[in-house]
């Protein structure tokens, strides 16, 4: 079950959460996504992080509320209880709280997809490759991801490649049209960042206004 961080983050900053508290209930919104997938004998411990009620997204909590057997179907899509030992140490790690603190921005971005991206930008896809020609590809991807496309002309000198003016100035439009893009979605990031600054302090001072209300208060 894929979790995203940066909608639970808008989640819990409309909640005037803490930082800690907000680590907390992420935490537990990911521990939820995993143990629910994994079928076990004991079904409260599976889904004792889930959310209850009859609007849960979970089957088994909302059948509690509802007495019903949806979640009897619902298993059927669930792995073997194997794969919980398998997986407990990925599991650990993804939802630990050090890991967790690093995405209260809500701001995280997986540089191994973008890596990847790379390389299929290079490879197809659709078509079966072989380990040597993957390789090379991911080589190739390596040196442009990191140095940018120019870093390339050192390569092909080196490979006896011919380097002539197109070449070379189009490798060159190419690392600038890049590094534009870049700054423009760090121009977009500081905008997110100062907006879920000032929901935090609306939020908070919503909170802090509506305790002024009450008997003999006027």
């Amino acid at each position: 079950m894929k979790v995203t961080c940066s909608n639970h983050i808008l989640e819990f900053l409309a909640h005037g959460d803490s930082h800690q508290e907000l680590v907390n209930r992420l935490q537990k919104k990911c521990l939820a996504a995993f143990h629910h997938v994994i079928n076990r004998e004991n079904k409260e411990e599976q889904h004792c992080y889930c959310p209850l009620g009859a609007s849960s997204w979970c089957s088994y909590q909302r059948d509690k509320t509802t007495k019903k057997k949806e979640d009897f179907v619902e298993m059927k899509k669930r792995l073997d209880p194997v794969f919980l030992n398998l997986l407990r140490k990925i599991i650990d790690d993804l939802t630990s709280k050090e890991l967790l603190a690093r995405c209260v921005r809500g701001l995280t971005q997986n540089g191994n997809e973008s890596m990847n991206s790379v390389v299929w930008s290079i490879l197809s896809k659709s078509k079966h490759h072989g380990f040597l020609t993957i390789q090379g590809a991911a080589a190739v991807a390596s040196v442009s991801f990191n140095g940018g496309k120019t870093a390339l002309l050192q390569f092909f000198e080196e490979s006896g490649i011919e380097i002539n003016h197109n070449l070379y100035f189009n490798f060159i439009a190419k690392d600038e049209k890049r590094i534009q893009k870049a700054e423009l979605l760090s121009t977009r990031r500081d905008q997110i960042i100062s907006q879920k600054s000032k929901m935090r302090q609306k939020s908070m001072a919503a909170e802090n206004d509506a305790t002024e209300y009450g008997p003999g208060l006027f």
